[in-house]
């Protein structure tokens, strides 16, 4: 896989009360697709990334306290995953 292609990490950062921001490099003209899952593998959010987006905001208000995975998929197959932890 060519690292031009793929984002260089994800990031995640909680702002006051029950949002994430989820921020990350997209040096790539492919639109991607943001996933949040739960532990067992249940996709409960979907959200498009435009090409050039950096950063997306996620309200996070429904989701119990647990461990959750995030992951950004380009339309070439390639996955990128980040943990984390909702308190």
């Amino acid at each position: 896989m060519d690292s031009r292609s793929k984002p260089s990490g994800i990031h995640t950062k909680h702002n006051a009360g029950n949002h994430l921001m989820v921020q990350f490099e997209i040096p790539t003209t492919h639109r991607m697709t943001l996933r949040l899952n739960d532990i067992y593998g249940r996709t409960l959010l979907v959200r498009d990334v435009e090409k050039g987006e950096e950063q997306l905001e996620l309200d996070l208000s429904q989701l119990s306290s647990a461990v959750y995975l995030i992951q950004l998929s380009d339309i070439q197959g390639h996955t990128w995953r980040k943990k984390f932890v909702k308190e």
